[in-house]
């Protein structure tokens, strides 16, 4: 992996053809495509820079950071974290706090020549009820006005998905225990105040529950981890299909978090096409925390009750594997 990550081969070939509404720089005298924003540049050969928009919607523990960290090593591209769940944001409502995030490319540029600008927009995170906007699948209350926005800021989404797993369900159990009283969490200082210290947090639980074996009504419905995934999974199709009706095809791409493991460099460059941006060189190892891969049987305190919900499925050989390995950070 780290010697096909690392290699100098360009990535996704520039000899792809782009859309025009995707152009990174625009002459001074042309007009602006409508939808995208305009910055003045300190470049004496342009006065003026088209910024494409763009956010990547993600469900917890999909290796988020990774995916921007990673991203952010282009010199066009500057994402900015979860504007959504700012809390300094007070009672604005999303649409608000999306302007002001179009409004940032003219008033104060986080960096030089900047065309494509984002942020992360998380999907279902747990126990975070101040979060806003975050369905995006045309039940939420402001889904309609969400939509509506973006498609006058011109975005560009990355759909940034993973198949539900075992894993993936202890670390946002364990998540959860980091944002509540059982876990004293540790925050670092910095320069936008104190930070939680999540590795911390999650090395702090050591055992979690997740299965609903307990609750005779969903077994007798058989609402078991197979059909909590089966949601999950659905949940996911239903924003995709949402938004991709909603922006057009063209304007939605779904990064699947198991491809970025297997093929970065390929995936990388296909949201850096995707973006409309110059093929640029990017090191996904850079960004990367090597984890021990703890067996599930050693973090699991309702073990048998998983293994009892997960026998016979594809779940159970992810349960009864004792092997330990290096994993991605996520």
């Amino acid at each position: 992996m780290a010697a096909a990550a690392t290699c100098c081969a360009m990535l996704w070939a520039s000899g792809a053809a782009h859309d025009p509404t995707q152009r990174v720089l625009a002459p001074a005298h042309d007009h602006l495509i409508l939808g995208q924003a305009r910055r003045r540049s300190s470049d004496a050969t342009t006065s003026e820079v088209s910024v494409t928009h763009t956010a990547v919607m993600s469900s917890a523990r999909s290796g988020t950071q990774w995916f921007i960290k990673t991203m952010s090593q282009h010199p066009n591209v500057n994402y900015e974290n979860e504007i959504m769940l700012d809390e300094d944001a007070g009672n604005q409502k999303s649409v608000q706090i999306l302007q002001n995030f179009y409004e940032r490319d003219t008033d104060s540029p986080q960096k030089k020549n900047i065309t494509v600008h984002g942020f992360v927009w998380m999907v279902g995170q747990p126990n975070e009820p101040h979060r806003m906007g975050f369905h995006m699948d045309g039940k939420g209350d402001d889904d309609e006005a969400n939509v509506e926005a973006i498609v006058q800021g011109g975005f560009k989404t990355i759909l940034l998905t993973r198949a539900p797993s075992l894993r993936q369900l202890v670390s946002l159990q364990r998540l959860r225990f980091t944002s509540g009283e059982e876990v004293h969490c540790t925050k670092q200082t910095t320069k936008d105040g104190p930070v939680m210290d999540v590795e911390k947090c999650l090395a702090n639980v050591a055992k979690v529950k997740v299965s609903i074996g307990s609750d005779e009504g969903q077994l007798k419905r058989n609402h078991t981890l197979p059909y909590r995934f089966a949601e999950m999974e659905q949940e996911w199709r239903n924003i995709e299909s949402y938004l991709k009706q909603q922006l057009g095809i063209k304007n939605v791409l779904v990064v699947k978090y198991e491809d970025l493991l297997d093929r970065p460099l390929e995936m990388f460059g296909q949201a850096i096409e995707f973006l409309g941006l110059p093929p640029f060189t990017v090191d996904p190892d850079a960004e990367i925390q090597q984890n021990t891969r703890v067996p599930l049987r050693d973090v699991l305190s309702d073990y048998d009750a998983v293994l009892s919900e997960v026998r016979g499925t594809k779940w159970e050989a992810e349960l009864t594997d004792d092997s330990s390995g290096e994993s991605r950070s996520r």
